[in-house]
């Protein structure tokens, strides 16, 4: 009789083990474009996007710490005010953020509707609603831009 034996990646099994228990207690949602894939996590406060590179080539993100967020409001979108810096005060410009293939980057929002009234701010959580967050993307071949995309992640809260 044969005796059969298996090589088991530690890391993927990680992996696989940890999916098995977030999926028990949130729902995970993976989008999958061209490039890239993205994954909605919600927790109670924010909700994660993890952005990973599917494609062969890398992916430039040129802007993810500025969020371009809308909220569906009697079948239109309305666009989500919000600004990640202090009131009255210019935001620094955005740095790029560069992904190889199969790398991933993790970004955070609130539920958070910010807007800038000279220095206050006027904040508001939003509870509940089908929402949707803009991710602009480059696709890089050689050190050139072989193709800009802009794609939609839908979620609800």
């Amino acid at each position: 009789m044969r005796k059969l034996t298996f090589k088991l990646d530690m890391g993927m099994m990680r992996f696989v083990v940890c999916s098995i228990l977030m999926a028990g207690c949130t729902t995970l949602k993976i989008q999958s474009f061209g490039d890239i894939s993205v994954s909605t996590l919600p927790e109670d406060e924010r909700i994660a996007f993890k952005i990973q590179n599917i494609s062969e080539n890398e992916v430039v993100f040129p802007s993810l710490s500025n969020f371009y967020l809308e909220m569906l409001n009697s079948e239109e979108w309305k666009r989500i005010p919000y600004t990640p810096c202090p009131c009255g005060v210019p935001c620094a410009r955005p740095i790029p953020r560069k992904l190889k293939p199969n790398e991933q980057t993790t970004i955070y929002w609130n539920y958070l509707s910010r807007k800038c009234k000279g220095r206050e701010a006027i904040e508001e959580t939003l509870t509940k609603g089908q929402f949707r967050l803009r991710v602009n993307y480059q696709v890089r071949e050689e050190n050139k831009i072989s193709k800009s995309e802009k794609i939609w992640v839908e979620f609800k809260r």
